[in-house]
């Protein structure tokens, strides 16, 4: 009788280690998924779904809105210009992008308006190719954001917790905002620079001639040896000609420059 009883137990025991281990398996290969709710967005009937090729002459200002993923931009003086999803082919219709283009500002939504589910965010890494000296606004809730080398008129970026990073930017004026994400910024040449985070670093590496402001309640500001450290600091400092303004803000993260 005894024996019966240890042969049920480990036969318990095993199927419990077994399904224990076929759960960890399935949460281990389950892809990240994001659950969406889109807001809606005006004309949204007029929108048309996914990948899509434009013409460069027909767009001066581009608007992306872009929940989760990756959004990866680049330049090209190519009189066609691509946009596509790293899923494309797996999404359904109504997860897609969503796009339309009023007057000369092309204009790129996450999904349909009003889309409320789940979507495998490994899917969703925007690429698009831009037209050299445009418009480009960005905004993203958790979504990464690329720019490679590139000339722009005004760049506008921001997310809540996504990361911000830039290659070489010739622009007018270049502002990256985030909350808890990180900006990096590798080299750029603008009349005016804003970088904002609230508790993310926040890495400068080369500032064209331009006025450099630091603000930092907590941060640490690192690269400047004959700056207070700690508690609530503000510095400026001249670079080269010192015609631009750049402003690099955050409360508690690093600054580094």
């Amino acid at each position: 009788m005894l024996k019966r009883h240890i042969r049920s137990a480990l036969v318990k025991k095993a199927a419990i280690t077994a399904f224990l281990g076929l759960s960890f398996t399935m949460l281990a290969c389950t892809p990240p998924y994001d659950s969406t709710n889109n807001m809606a967005y005006e004309a949204s009937d007029s929108y048309k779904t996914g990948d899509f090729t434009f013409a460069a002459n027909d767009v001066d200002s581009v608007e992306i809105n872009w929940t989760a993923g990756r959004v990866n931009v680049t330049q090209t003086d190519s009189g066609k210009l691509n946009c596509y999803e790293s899923g494309s082919n797996s999404l359904s219709d109504e997860n897609k992008l969503h796009y339309i283009i009023e007057g000369k500002t092309l204009k790129i939504q996450y999904t349909a308006a009003s889309y409320d589910g789940n979507i495998d965010v490994s899917l969703k890494d925007l690429n698009i190719e831009l037209p050299i000296n445009c418009n480009l606004k960005i905004t993203t809730l958790s979504a990464n954001v690329s720019l490679a080398d590139g000339e722009y008129t005004d760049v506008n970026i921001e997310s809540n917790t996504g990361m911000l990073s830039t290659e070489t930017i010739k622009a007018n004026y270049l502002s990256l905002k985030t909350s808890t994400g990180t900006i990096k910024v590798k080299e750029v040449d603008a009349k005016k620079v804003d970088a904002e985070s609230v508790s993310g670093g926040v890495t400068v590496k080369t500032v064209a001639g331009a006025t450099v402001t630091f603000k930092s309640v907590s941060g640490i500001i690192n690269g400047r040896n004959d700056v207070d450290r700690t508690g609530s600091k503000v510095y400026e400092d001249s670079v080269g000609e010192a015609k631009r303004q750049v402003n690099i803000v955050t409360d508690s993260g690093s600054i580094t420059f």
